[in-house]
């Protein structure tokens, strides 16, 4: 049963009403955080009015709920019981627990518009004066996390960090954040509309507090990733702007999706590990022709993954979608991979093809997709040489962006990528329009359906001419 129907034959309740009177109960909750201790497994849940609760898995059930219950997942739980927490390991405020039992059944749950992770964001007025001085103790693997993460970072990028379930504790005449061993998660340079919304809320202390220092100001810029990669890394191109290119590049296009192009299907099988596009033993060796010891011995029937260059032992179903998109100057293909239309839709391609396959309707286009149309969005899209050396006007999105200040940012700042745009480093004191180059990733994806897609209808007719940015955006 489709866990939306599901949802609405269930009477739902929220945390706050659960008691241990009742003998089952059902819920909608997101997985905040997940760890095992010595005999069982503990879960933080948090429901759409921002209250979380513990809930513990015991050993022998681990097998049945563990991969239904990663951390993020947005679930339906029915059928569990409610106790008193007088655990060890009590991490959340909360007098009662969920215990599961064989009977709990766990599945999916579509478009919730809930709270996300329930962060209660703690002031720290030293930072807004411009003092960014902050001690912070973490336990051993959070260490390994942030310096993993710091390795792969340059020096120059501000990183923004939330540590969600942290202790804060006087030291020393100061305060002292600390994380739990257990129930602390951290949350670096993450696209998350709550942590979006508190970049927001710095940048604009900062712009009312130091209004007169424009240093400050700017340098805060940094600090939002999602602009950063958007508005200043990037040049923004029209749609018209696309087909005139001569170099390999990546650029940034608002446009909308005002069609979804069925023809070319919505999905493809890919390997569980890397998430690559299968082919049949006959596929790979007339692609790639690599005839190793480990190919040789794959059989007939089997499937291979050109990434791991060996045997597929797991398939999963990740979409592939081609669209149709327009912006004031025309219309042009891009081609969406599995994350960007599973944050749209609200579903994935695997819980897709299921509810086909209950439903015996695998030949037909699924309905969901129809979510994508009339979506105004920021691509991030890639101009390869495949692109160029083939006259191919289908562009595969390296990344979508739905936040509607860099939306009005982008609609708001005229011009391409040849033209002067504004860009604002952390050493600079006044705005300095300068010049960027088309970007080239370092690390290029290769579009795993190339030759299987067409180029379609291209209607780029409506040029129009365009001024140069004369001051940084509001």
């Amino acid at each position: 049963m489709a866990s939306s129907s599901a949802a609405s034959e269930l009477k739902l309740s929220f945390i706050a009403d659960l008691n241990p009177e009742k003998d089952l109960w059902n819920m909608r909750a997101r997985v905040v955080k997940k760890w095992r201790s010595k005999y069982w497994l503990d879960f933080i849940l948090i429901d759409e009015k921002g209250v979380k609760i513990q809930a513990v898995l015991k050993q022998h059930l681990i097998p049945l709920f563990e991969h239904q219950l990663e951390e993020d997942n947005v679930v339906l739980i029915s059928k569990f019981g409610v106790g008193t927490n007088t655990g060890p390991f009590k991490v959340i405020d909360h007098v009662y627990k969920i215990n599961f039992y064989r009977c709990t059944t766990v599945q999916p749950a579509h478009g919730w518009e809930g709270v996300e992770y329930g962060f209660n964001f703690i002031p720290f007025p030293q930072i807004v004066s411009g003092v960014a001085n902050q001690l912070l103790t973490v336990d051993v693997c959070y260490a390994q996390q942030f310096s993993d993460f710091i390795a792969g970072v340059p020096s120059t990028e501000r990183v923004v960090a939330v540590i969600l379930h942290g202790r804060v504790k006087p030291w020393k005449g100061e305060l002292q954040v600390q994380t739990d061993k257990f129930a602390t998660r951290i949350f670096l340079n993450q696209e998350i509309n709550e942590i979006n919304d508190l970049r927001r809320r710095f940048l604009l202390k900062f712009s009312e507090t130091n209004a007169s220092s424009s240093q400050i100001v700017l340098s805060s810029e940094i600090v939002y990733p999602l602009r950063e990669e958007f508005v200043v890394a990037c040049p923004r191109k029209h749609v018209d702007e696309i087909t005139d290119t001569k170099t390999p590049t990546t650029c940034v296009v608002v446009a909308t999706i005002k069609m979804i192009q069925e023809k070319h299907g919505w999905f493809y099988a890919g390997c569980r590990k890397c998430g690559k596009k299968v082919l049949s033993k006959q596929e790979f060796l007339e692609k790639y022709g690599d005839l190793t010891e480990e190919i040789l011995k794959v059989p007939a029937n089997g499937l291979i993954c050109p990434k791991c260059k060996c045997e597929c032992q797991s398939i999963t179903t990740k979409f592939m979608v081609q669209v149709r998109v327009q912006d004031e100057t025309g219309s042009v293909s891009f081609v969406l991979f599995d994350t960007h239309v599973a944050r749209i839709v609200g579903v994935s391609a695997t819980e897709v093809r299921e509810r086909q396959v209950d439903e015996n309707q695998t030949e037909s286009f699924p309905h969901e997709m129809m979510r994508l149309l009339d979506k105004k969005l920021a691509f991030k899209i890639e101009v390869t040489d495949y692109n160029l050396k083939n006259d191919y006007y289908v562009y595969t999105v390296l990344k979508v962006c739905d936040d509607p200040d860099i939306l009005a940012e982008l609609t708001g700042a005229v011009g391409s990528g040849d033209e002067d745009v504004l860009s604002v480093t952390a050493d600079s004191s006044v705005v300095v329009a300068e010049i960027h180059e088309s970007l080239t990733p370092s690390g290029k994806r290769t579009s795993v359906e190339d030759e299987s897609l067409n180029v379609g209808e291209l209607s780029c007719t409506s040029k129009r001419s365009r001024k140069k940015a004369s001051k940084f955006p509001e």
